[in-house]
């Protein structure tokens, strides 16, 4: 069997043309979609990432249709939705991914952040569910059950940044927003400084 067509038994691939642009064009471009809404990587993800550009860049529709849907994917279920995105894209794989922009740690968000050319709206997205999240959250709960954080953390580690004064500004007005919340710590704050 290939790399493509090994999944376990609880990862079933489902059929993803209801789920719209979104699902559908990641499972294109090389991921597959299970039956418990989780999007995991099989090959290679550079590859897919390199074609998930080439779509997003040949329409500009597809691009609204694309990031509507991610949207909408995000927002499921409480905060479900937004840590399928978050969750690493190689847990439930075990192959080898070659080096480079993107790795197994990574997750869908950041193959999307990589996309040139949504990734202006799609830092302004996450920064969105950082301030709508953050008031609800438990600001003491470990890293990895803290959702803003964990949404921040993406931003951390990017290989470029398209429009950096774009983010800046974008950074300092979330934070902003972040800190007149009176939230108990400062982790929240800090991963916005750790960011910069």
């Amino acid at each position: 069997e290939t790399e493509a067509t090994v999944v376990t038994e609880t990862q079933a691939t489902v059929d993803h043309t209801d789920e719209g642009a979104f699902v559908s064009t990641l499972v294109k471009c090389g991921m597959q979609y299970s039956a418990d809404s989780t999007i995991f990587a099989c090959g290679n993800i550079n590859w897919t990432l390199l074609k998930l550009q080439r779509v997003m860049n040949s329409s500009e529709a597809l691009q609204e249709e694309f990031l509507e849907q991610f949207e909408e994917f995000a927002l499921r279920g409480h905060g479900v939705g937004l840590r399928s995105l978050l969750q690493p894209l190689q847990k439930s794989l075990n192959q080898v991914v070659a080096p480079g922009v993107v790795t197994k740690r990574d997750s869908v968000m950041k193959v999307v952040l990589h996309v040139h050319s949504i990734q202006r709206r799609v830092i302004d997205l996450l920064l969105e569910w950082v301030s709508s999240q953050a008031a609800g959250e438990d600001s003491e709960a470990d890293f990895n059950d803290n959702l803003p954080r964990l949404l921040l953390h993406q931003l951390r580690f990017l290989n470029f940044v398209v429009d950096g004064e774009a983010m800046a500004n974008s950074l300092m007005e979330q934070c902003a927003q972040v800190c007149n919340l009176g939230l108990s710590t400062n982790a929240l704050p800090c991963e916005f400084i750790n960011i910069v």
